[in-house]
């Protein structure tokens, strides 16, 4: 018996279940375009929209950033599709629960050029030009996951999945998103 992250039981073999958590999670995806609100999709999520991971490929969960000033809206219509909401102990991030779909919500502030997010261990300063419209929805693109994984000096970078995104990158690209990418450590402050 397999369980899917909200905790419910499925009586599925393991391919069984990851095709009903990815056909879930795209429904939910769905939810999110057509809601006509400001939610920008990153990720795994945002890798399968830019075309990185195979279509099969079935992410943990669906990472997800909204502006704070727009976060009444967003719990609202979370709310209206009967969607749990829960704050991440230690972390300025809400947990949504869709059934068995996990949405990681990343609370940012919109500064203009930028996006700003504060967490428990620095400040991320995202360009704006590290995002695309694809198919009506806001997306991070793979240039500024990379920067993300690569990691700082401050924090360590995830070696494995840098590899598969290496390929993808557009040069030019990131090299743009890259001016523009900063991240402020809270270590020593």
């Amino acid at each position: 018996m397999a369980s899917l992250e909200s905790g419910e039981r499925i009586n599925l073999g393991q391919d069984d279940f990851n095709i009903k958590k990815l056909e879930l999670q795209r429904q939910t995806i769905e939810t999110i375009k057509n809601s006509g609100l400001p939610f920008i999709i990153a990720g795994s999520w945002a890798l399968k929209n830019n075309g990185v991971l195979k279509e099969d490929y079935t992410p943990n969960d669906i990472d997800v950033y909204v502006a704070e000033n727009d976060l009444t809206k967003i719990t609202e219509f979370c709310r209206r599709n009967n969607w749990k909401i829960e704050p991440v102990s230690g972390s300025n991030k809400l947990a949504i629960l869709n059934g068995p779909v996990f949405i990681d919500l990343h609370i940012i502030d919109d500064k203009g050029s930028e996006y700003v997010e504060k967490t428990v261990i620095g400040v991320f300063h995202y360009p704006k030009a590290g995002f695309s419209n694809i198919d009506g929805l806001v997306t991070m693109k793979t240039e500024l996951i990379f920067l993300l994984e690569k990691g700082s000096g401050d924090r360590p970078g995830k070696v494995d999945k840098l590899k598969e995104l290496k390929a993808a990158l557009n040069l030019k690209e990131l090299k743009i998103i890259d001016k523009g990418f900063k991240f402020d450590s809270l270590e020593g402050i």
